[in-house]
């Protein structure tokens, strides 16, 4: 006897898929059925069975009754303010990152939650900056209250260190960031989200260390903006956007401020360019050797024919990316979900706010691995992979 089909509002079925950026081809293959079936359910010609249907559910990340109401959602479409370059097609976005966005909004909620439930304040984010503004002045300004010194940043060292010492600063702000692997590159490397109360950053975890950390200071030059959504470009000269021209040049200034950005090229062909002071300047700031090139170009040392020159040879390099091997799953978790984040939801578990469920839930991972991840948010080796 076949499993009875259940009663449910088609048109939602429907709705679920296209705001998750779902194909019919992806939904047919979780449901384990042809694409004909799913089109049928769509159109109201069938019903999928229970089974089926969280399947859906859990593709979609939808509740399961939301699929029983009488009338659509009204639905924030975050897509609608996701900028992409001029002159690129507005495609839609992938399901990755319709789901991390999804995601990352929804963390944002449950932090709210938890924090009124443990009895932690919620820091108001107040910083703000013009377009009007000198870029180099508010990086400036920036760097003294995030406490990252020239000392400081020199002593790093590992990229790591410097991507935790960087992420750590920003979070303390009230910021939440998050970071996602399953998303291209190509596609995103960073955006934002403000709100006054835990605005919230989401980084490419599959991007180079480096590269990382330039963007965390470019999505920070968004916040200071107010900027709802914004992407961040790798054609950083290339967008006629205001904005993005001012965060990138917030993001250099940030990250390598003039008086650290020591190196001056008396030869600028990139034949002739001494790429092994360029490598040598990049690694004392923890910087990628593109953000050196790109600060000399704002201080005035290179033209503008000089850096797209060098920037083309530099292309053709390697940047390092995230080592290989396996990674233990504690870790993962606050790589992924931060330690802000993290913190919250066991402190919220070890209160009796939220079951044992709720914390496996809110953190991705079994319960096997609380001990762990409890060491790793509390003990020393907090944030020890970044």
């Amino acid at each position: 006897m076949s499993a009875p089909e259940i009663p449910l509002n088609p048109k939602m079925l429907a709705w679920a898929r296209k705001t998750a950026a779902a194909t019919v081809e992806q939904a047919a293959s979780r449901a384990g059925v042809d694409v004909a079936r799913v089109t049928e359910w769509e159109s109201g010609a069938g019903k999928p069975t229970l089974v089926q249907l969280r399947k859906l559910a859990d593709l979609y990340k939808r509740p399961l009754a939301m699929f029983f109401l009488n009338e659509l959602p009204v639905d924030f479409t975050i897509m609608k303010a996701f900028r992409r370059l001029p002159g690129s097609d507005d495609l839609a976005l992938s399901y990755e990152l319709t789901s991390q966005l999804r995601e990352s909004l929804q963390r944002r909620e449950v932090a709210l939650t938890l924090a009124d439930a443990i009895g932690q304040d919620v820091p108001v984010f107040d910083g703000r900056a013009h377009l009007t503004d000198a870029p180099a002045k508010v990086a400036a300004e920036w760097r003294d209250r995030l406490g990252i010194t020239a000392e400081g940043q020199r002593a790093w060292g590992d990229d790591y260190a410097a991507f935790r010492a960087w992420r750590t600063a920003i979070e303390d702000l009230g910021v939440l960031t998050f970071q996602t692997t399953r998303v291209s590159t190509d596609e995103m490397r960073g955006l934002s989200m403000f709100e006054k109360k835990y605005p919230v950053v989401l980084l490419n975890g599959g991007d180079a260390v480096r590269a990382r950390i330039f963007t965390l200071a470019h999505e920070l030059g968004h916040l200071l903006l107010r900027s709802t959504v914004s992407k961040d470009s790798n054609e950083v000269l290339e967008s006629s956007s205001k904005e993005e021209v001012w965060c990138n040049a917030f993001a250099g200034a940030l990250v390598a401020p003039e008086p650290l950005v020591t190196l001056v090229p008396r030869k600028t062909s990139p034949e002739a360019f001494d790429w092994a002071a360029l490598k040598s300047q990049a690694n004392a700031l923890t910087v990628s050797q593109d953000v050196v090139l790109r600060r000399l170009l704002d201080l005035g040392r290179l033209t503008r024919k000089e850096y797209e020159a060098l920037r083309k040879r530099l292309a053709t390099q390697n940047q390092s990316r995230a080592p290989g091997g396996p990674i233990p799953q504690d870790a993962l978790v606050v790589s992924r979900l931060g330690l802000p984040f993290t913190r919250m939801v066991v402190i919220a578990y070890r209160q009796a706010q939220i079951t044992l469920n709720d914390l496996s839930d809110y953190l991705g991972v079994r319960v096997t691995y609380l001990p762990k991840i409890e060491a790793r948010v509390f003990g020393d080796e907090a944030g020890a992979y970044a």
